[in-house]
């Protein structure tokens, strides 16, 4: 489990696109599933819950997939507060859509409509896509030091590239994409 804060351009507008062209091709598939997964999660067990509509509450793929994970670092940052909440939706969503750039042939990842519908439900609650982004991040590394469900989002993209260019390296593709800039760069994004 794991939410990927790649990229640290502030403005909600550009953020998510930009943030999923930063995930290796690999993980623009799986962390699809897993930030469905965490949402799930949420929707059973966070305060706002109540907010988001029954309907996407109580059908696929809430019912296939049981909420798990729950005391993980990035699921207790989901479930923390809408505004996570939203950044996570906003997130998988421009990751399906980036799936669909990469494997144009392949068909939509099986959580996209839902994933879709979850957003609109968000924009009637007025949570839309230009909603600012969080101030905090979770960090869900294997060094315990940096491991953390709620870092400045500074020290949350700089744990993270360097999380990537160290234990992803070896299977780091980006089809039809340009490598990250900074990927490779040790300490790419100084914390302030």
């Amino acid at each position: 489990m794991n939410i990927f804060i790649l990229s640290d351009n502030r403005f909600p507008a550009t953020h998510y696109a930009e943030n999923a062209r930063y995930h290796i091709d690999k993980h623009v598939v799986k962390m699809i599933l897993e930030s469905t997964q965490m949402l799930c999660t949420a929707l059973s067990y966070a305060s706002y819950a109540n907010l988001i509509s029954s309907n996407l509450r109580n059908c696929a793929p809430c019912k296939p997939l049981a909420p798990g994970m729950r005391r993980h670092p990035c699921t207790e940052w989901t479930m923390a507060n809408l505004t996570n909440f939203n950044y996570l939706t906003r997130l998988a969503i421009a990751l399906c859509n980036e799936h669909q750039y990469r494997y144009p042939l392949s068909a939509d990842h099986e959580y996209t409509d839902w994933l879709k519908y979850l957003g609109q439900d968000l924009d009637e609650l007025g949570i839309k896509i230009a909603y600012p982004l969080p101030e905090r991040f979770a960090t869900a590394v294997k060094d315990p030091e940096l491991r953390s469900s709620s870092r400045p989002w500074r020290e949350a993209v700089n744990i993270y590239r360097n999380y990537y260019y160290q234990d992803k390296l070896p299977f780091a593709t980006w089809k039809d994409r340009p490598i990250p800039y900074w990927f490779g760069i040790p300490d790419t994004v100084k914390t302030a």
